[in-house]
């Protein structure tokens, strides 16, 4: 069954990213397109949601390896990086308190639980870094991941549209928005433009986890 459901997985990706190539619109990133293809072929085939969690346990695993991968692309860029630390600091910093911001005025007008708070407040961060914060603060784990994910396809989706909307096509500056709000999934979507466009997304989004780390710990 575990080879099944990875092979599923897979079939479902490469459709999706050779779909994306011959249409590459926002709403046929791989990523959202994918987990599409899984749901329809796992319910079809009247397969059992909670056997394929093994999946998610493997892909968990693989997820720290993949984006240690990312720094290969930050190494061969780190000159132009460095050209524009400054902006895209300025840049993480803003992406991170307007997303906390939001989240606070969220929560005090709904009065969430906690699960709920702490998911939100941790929407924009990798999954890793997104799931110690949660633990640490006693959230919802699952809600946490639900969150997280639903956040870095929204990004990934409607982000570059927005950005290309105001006529924002540098790449440092692409990758910087994208990486601060989309993590993961928004890098993987962003990378395709480009390599810079990449590694600029990739060091965002680890800045962007340390600094949301940082501030919910004060405010903690």
């Amino acid at each position: 069954m575990i080879f099944l459901y990875l092979s599923i997985t897979l079939i479902s990706y490469i459709i999706a990213k050779k779909m994306y190539k011959l249409y590459p619109h926002p709403f046929l990133t791989p990523v959202l397109t994918g987990t599409c293809f899984v749901l329809v072929v796992i319910y079809s085939l009247n397969l059992s949601m909670a056997d394929y969690a093994i999946v998610e346990l493997i892909a968990g695993e693989l997820l720290g390896p993949a984006t240690v991968a990312l720094a290969i692309p930050v190494y061969k860029h780190r000159s132009l990086i460095a050209a524009h630390v400054k902006e895209m600091a300025c840049g993480i910093f803003a992406g991170v308190s307007a997303a906390l911001f939001f989240s606070l005025i969220s929560i005090s007008l709904y009065n969430f639980t906690t699960g709920i708070a702490t998911a939100l407040l941790v929407k924009t961060t990798t999954v890793p870094i997104a799931l110690e914060l949660t633990a640490m603060q006693g959230g919802d784990v699952s809600l946490t991941v639900l969150t997280v994910m639903s956040t870095g396809v929204i990004g990934a989706v409607f982000g570059p549209k927005i950005l290309s909307f105001f006529n924002i096509y540098h790449a440092v500056a692409r990758g910087t928005a994208i990486g601060s709000i989309a993590h993961g999934i928004g890098t993987a979507h962003i990378v395709q433009e480009g390599e810079l466009e990449g590694a600029s997304s990739a060091v965002a989004m680890a800045a962007a986890g340390v600094s949301l780390s940082i501030l919910l710990g004060i405010m903690h």
